[in-house]
């Protein structure tokens, strides 16, 4: 372990139980379309056939963000001392345009 890597105070390890934190990110599900791209030269009807059943998503993390335009889930938390968010990682921003459903996962 690195010298410099923080320790886990005892306070935050609590019988293998899902660290708090404060805030309101609901954990949501995400299923969307996205875009497509081919290069090079294709027949029309090898294209036709590809572009029908492609780009089919799903997406799992916590909301982070939303507008009238889009959505973003942030799949990794770091939570400080505080309780309080204070990083977030592997985040992707979903156009509402693209979206199919979603909906909240709730953890018991």
């Amino acid at each position: 372990m690195n010298k410099s890597t923080p320790k886990l105070k005892p306070s935050q390890i609590k019988d293998g139980k899902p660290f708090e934190f404060k805030g309101s990110f609901p954990l949501i599900e995400v299923s969307w379309v996205d875009s497509q791209s081919w290069s090079g030269w294709r027949s029309l009807e090898q294209t036709r056939a590809n572009v029908i059943d492609r780009g089919r998503c799903r997406s799992i993390g916590w909301l982070i963000s939303e507008s009238d335009i889009a959505v973003a889930l942030a799949q990794n938390l770091s939570i400080g001392d505080d309780g309080t968010i204070d990083n977030v990682g592997d985040v992707i921003n979903i156009p509402k345009v693209s979206i199919v459903s979603q909906h909240e996962i709730v953890i018991k």
